[in-house]
């Protein structure tokens, strides 16, 4: 649907739900935060959606969130090198 704002809103609702509620948990946050990251690359702001990859990784250190987090960082070499 490529409602990127809209989903990073609601993932900002949900990490702060979860934050505020006494039932926490790491695996849900992880994956919420990481969908953020995601809608993040879609709109082409890597240095961001690294940070929520990174955050995302703290809180649940799957492999999908690490290949995910790899091929940001793959993008953002490549632009780089564009770049220069």
């Amino acid at each position: 649907m490529q409602e990127y704002d809209r989903c990073i809103e609601q993932c900002d609702n949900a990490i702060a739900a979860g934050r505020e509620t006494g039932a926490y948990d790491f695996i849900k946050m992880g994956k919420a935060i990481a969908r953020k990251g995601l809608a993040l690359f879609k709109q082409g702001k890597l240095e961001e959606s690294l940070a929520a990859y990174d955050l995302a990784l703290l809180e649940n250190n799957s492999y999908d969130i690490k290949e995910a987090r790899k091929k940001v960082e793959k993008a953002k070499q490549e632009a780089e090198a564009l770049a220069y």
